[in-house]
């Protein structure tokens, strides 16, 4: 979560519109742009709202994301049937592999630790695990997710981003604002241009910087 507050983003917005007393365009209003925008920016780029938690798996070789989880991104570990010892790091293994290899992976003997995570980019809120879990005593992993942004509630309260997307985000809120406006559609869209270069942009400069491992002289 961020420290940025919604008011912070209006103002910014309000001193650009010229309506800083909010009389056009109202909180309420800009209020639900945001939530808009932070949604639409989790779309852009799903690393913007990420979740790291531990998930107890169910029988069986099929899971499901957490609620509000929207793609998985890494599984970092098991932890255990009590969810809180680390374990065996699993690997993520392509579906076609493992189903050319052993066609009946679904039925194979159970067990409480995972050896594979198989995901498909087609049903993002839905993993399977190899071997298949038990009934009883299931096994857990750890499992970073993008997770739907939580909507702010009011405008005092801080944006559920990071303050890094608060540029953004006051770019979707003058692109929402200059588009109930015909004469000021071409505002409209070169702010929502610069909301999408802003977000694509980071996206693509997380994907070129990497940790660079560390080594004594």
């Amino acid at each position: 979560m961020g420290t940025i507050t919604a008011q912070d983003l209006f103002d910014d917005a309000a001193e650009i519109l010229q309506d800083t007393d909010f009389v056009r365009w109202t909180k309420p209003k800009m209020l639900r742009w945001l939530n808009a925008g932070q949604r639409e920016v989790v779309i852009g780029d799903p690393k913007a709202n990420t979740a790291n938690t531990v998930v107890q798996l169910t029988a069986g070789t099929k899971q499901v994301l957490p609620d509000g989880g929207l793609a998985l991104i890494d599984v970092t570990r098991n932890m255990g049937a009590d969810k809180a010892t680390p374990g065996r790091v699993p690997t993520f293994i392509a579906r076609s592999v493992i189903d050319a290899q052993n066609p009946n992976w679904h039925k194979d003997s159970v067990s409480a630790v995972a050896l594979h995570v198989i995901y498909d980019q087609r049903d993002k809120k839905h993993f399977y695990v190899y071997p298949p879990q038990p009934v009883s005593n299931p096994g857990s992993l750890e499992l970073i997710y993008s997770a739907a942004p939580l909507p702010v509630a009011t405008e005092d309260n801080s944006i559920t981003l990071d303050d890094i997307y608060a540029n953004a985000l006051v770019n979707y809120l003058l692109y929402r604002a200059y588009n109930l406006d015909p004469v000021s559609i071409a505002k409209s869209s070169a702010y929502y241009q610069a909301f999408l270069m802003l977000v694509l942009g980071k996206e693509k400069t997380d994907k070129t910087v990497q940790p660079s491992a560390q080594t004594e002289g």
